[in-house]
């Protein structure tokens, strides 16, 4: 048996997955949709997410199809980090 928080970490992973997909499918225009472009493009969804521990993420979320991009941001050099922090 899993802890609960892995329990609990797999219903959320799940669920998330089940409502990214049915957003992508409502969205998702018909052959015969009398939608134009324009308003299809008006009702795209944005996801924007972090982590400081990019080798967790379940690849259940990295499958193509998924998310259209994936922008890594680097930590700053040591020497501003250390700016960061000692801040006066």
């Amino acid at each position: 048996m899993l802890p609960r928080c892995t329990q609990g970490l797999r219903r959320l992973t799940s669920q998330l997955l089940l409502q990214m997909d049915m957003v992508a499918r409502a969205q998702a225009p018909a052959a015969s949709s009398l939608v134009d472009d324009a308003t299809f493009a008006a009702t795209r969804v944005v996801v924007l997410a972090a982590t400081n521990v990019p080798e967790a993420i379940d690849t259940a979320f990295l499958r193509s199809g998924r998310f259209s991009r994936f922008i890594h941001v680097p930590p700053p050099p040591r020497e501003d980090r250390i700016r960061i922090l000692v801040r006066e």
